[in-house]
């Protein structure tokens, strides 16, 4: 019944259209029953003090607390057309889209950063294991270890994770370049 309820979530977030900035009554609906859901994706967070809360981006700078993939995370009924507001430990977080790097509604992002099961890491080597669980990029890993590691790369840098470069923001003035041969990274520009 969970499986299906989640599913559910799934197929509803998806139906908002791109330009909508808010959730539809059936996406409210569920999201007010604070669902429980696990990170895909690691990614980091940090105290903004414009806003006067945690925040994480869709461009997934790594900056501050680092929150590994599989981390248990709970979706309050807070949201509006920036972003959904989540709890993990007791924490409330911002989950913030910023459409013109992540080219994805709000709706998309969600879906790509939580799931109702955890990711499988039993297919990664111990030391992408290590890796991904400490949002850490390094030279042999694959593209899945480094897509599940850092997040998706900032799509307007990085359209398809096709390619064999991605680009990653470090803070909103510095990038890195994850560059890949054979499906493997083969070298790492800061």
């Amino acid at each position: 019944m969970k499986a299906v309820k989640y599913a559910l979530l799934f197929m509803m977030l998806l139906l908002v259209p791109a330009s909508a900035g808010t959730l539809s009554a059936e996406q409210e609906g569920f999201v007010n029953n604070n669902t429980t859901l696990y990170t895909q994706v690691g990614m980091w967070y940090e105290f903004n003090k414009r806003s006067n809360y945690n925040q994480t981006v869709s461009t997934n700078y790594s900056v501050g607390i680092y929150l590994p993939p599989n981390s248990e995370i709970v979706l309050t009924n807070d949201y509006n057309r920036k972003g959904i507001f989540f709890t993990y430990q007791g924490e409330k977080i911002m989950l913030q889209n910023i459409a013109k790097y992540s080219k994805v509604n709000v709706s998309e992002l969600v879906a790509r950063t939580f799931g109702a099961n955890k990711v499988d890491l039993s297919a990664f080597s111990k030391a992408e294991r290590e890796q991904i669980m400490s949002g850490k990029v390094e030279v042999g890993m694959s593209k899945d270890a480094v897509r599940i590691a850092r997040g998706y790369p900032p799509a307007h840098m990085t359209p398809s994770l096709e390619r064999d470069s991605w680009k990653y923001w470090e803070n909103r003035w510095n990038t890195t370049l994850v560059n890949f041969k054979e499906g493997k990274v083969s070298e790492i520009i800061n």
